[in-house]
């Protein structure tokens, strides 16, 4: 029996058909199928450069904040080695001061010895004219005395005993002079010596630029006050045990300082005021000791009192509870 031409052209068309299938896919199915695994990998390649993109730029930024940083830090050595340059010049000059203010006093030192060894030769004098005195010799001794009346500037009318006492008022004179001369000189030393330790330190770290106005021989300082610092920005006053120049007429400037009272630092600096005045014409910096008695939360406001006292010019050491 001879097939229908339709049933022949199916199974046409079925052969055909599978023909083209690819596992069980037709080529269209297939293509489709590229297309989308071309479009994910061209997906992918674009991520990855999106993220490479990235990347670059935080790493460009991270190079920009580091050149910023690296030219502040340079900034910031330059204006400390500037700040170093100037304190160091500073140094130098009152170093120069002082050594010009030494010489001085050892010539006036020099003058004042000169003076009491033709005292002490007058005072000399007028015991051997007391002894030949005793001798009867009354004609040494009166010319002996004339010679000191006219030494002394003293008139003719002046009696033997107004003689004798001026001699020795004149020569008590000289040697509460020549004791006083003896301490600033010892003082000049002491801020001599400290002056040139601010001039090396100068050279690394900075120096203060003004002596201690109580320097020991060594080159150190004295110390006034103690201080002590307290949460809420305010400071308690002792003077320092045993007291350092007892009769110095400094001490007459802190009358007026509350001790042991809690105050702020404005009543603080109001009442140091006349010491502060002196300092300043005295070109030179008092020592005080500080004592840390904020919380272990505040210390910010520690550093903050040390930088108020220190700005007041004084100059302080921090010091254990």
């Amino acid at each position: 029996m001879t097939p229908l031409p339709s049933l022949r052209l199916r199974s046409t068309d079925q052969r055909e058909y599978r023909r083209g299938m690819v596992l069980g896919l037709t080529m269209a199915e297939i293509a489709i199928l590229l297309i989308f695994l071309l479009m994910l990998a061209a997906a992918a390649a674009s991520m990855r450069r999106g993220a490479q993109s990235e990347a670059d730029a935080r790493a460009l930024r991270d190079r920009v904040e580091l050149t910023e940083a690296d030219a502040r830090i340079l900034r910031e050595r330059a204006e400390r080695a500037e700040r170093q340059r100037e304190a160091a010049l500073q140094a130098a000059g009152n170093a120069a001061a002082l050594v010009r203010r030494l010489d001085e006093l050892v010539e006036a030192n020099r003058s004042l010895a000169a003076q009491r060894d033709a005292l002490r030769t007058e005072r000399d004098r007028l015991a051997a004219a007391l002894e030949a005195r005793s001798r009867a010799d009354a004609g040494s001794l009166a010319g002996l005395l004339k010679e000191s009346r006219e030494r002394l500037g003293l008139g003719p009318d002046a009696t033997d005993v107004q003689v004798l006492a001026t001699l020795a008022r004149r020569l008590d004179e000289l040697v509460e002079a020549e004791r006083a001369a003896l301490r600033q000189s010892e003082i000049l030393r002491g801020q001599n010596e400290q002056m040139r330790r601010e001039i090396a330190r100068s050279r690394g770290q900075g120096g203060a630029g003004l002596p201690y106005c109580w320097p020991t021989a060594s080159g150190d300082t004295e110390f006034m006050l103690r201080i002590s610092m307290h949460d809420g920005a305010r400071v308690t006053v002792r003077d320092r045990l045993p007291m350092a120049q007892p009769s110095d007429p400094a001490w007459r400037l802190l009358v007026g300082v509350p001790r042991d009272r809690m105050m702020s630092m404005q009543e603080f600096r109001a009442a140091v005021a006349p010491l502060l005045a002196h300092q300043g014409a005295q070109r030179c910096r008092y020592a005080v000791e500080a004592i840390d008695m904020t919380s272990a939360t505040n210390k910010e406001g520690y550093k903050s009192l040390q930088r108020g006292i220190w700005e007041m010019g004084f100059f302080q050491r921090e010091v254990a509870r």
